[in-house]
């Protein structure tokens, strides 16, 4: 189906961050967690180079003004109108 191929993406990225983190340190507080959390996921996104992206780091291949993506990056993604702008449509 078409939602199996990105559902694959996000299950891999929870895999990483379950044993790259979560599962290697023990934490005190939520506080702690959220923390860890956010520090990885600066990591994942803007030094850690990934394979699938012709090992560059995702920041560096979806960031604006990149032509690698046809054209298309992060916040120009195509979403149906909500609200207002729905019932103009």
């Amino acid at each position: 189906t078409s939602r199996a191929r990105p559902r694959v993406f996000i299950e891999r990225l929870w895999r990483s961050l379950k044993y790259e983190q979560l599962r290697l340190w023990s934490y005190a507080t939520w506080a702690e967690v959220t923390a860890r959390i956010d520090t990885w996921m600066d990591f994942y996104n803007h030094r850690r180079k990934h394979q699938s992206l012709d090992y560059e780091t995702p920041w560096n291949h979806y960031r604006p003004g990149s032509n690698k993506t046809g054209g298309e990056t992060l916040t120009q993604q195509k979403f149906p109108p909500r609200g207002a702008d729905a019932r103009a449509a």
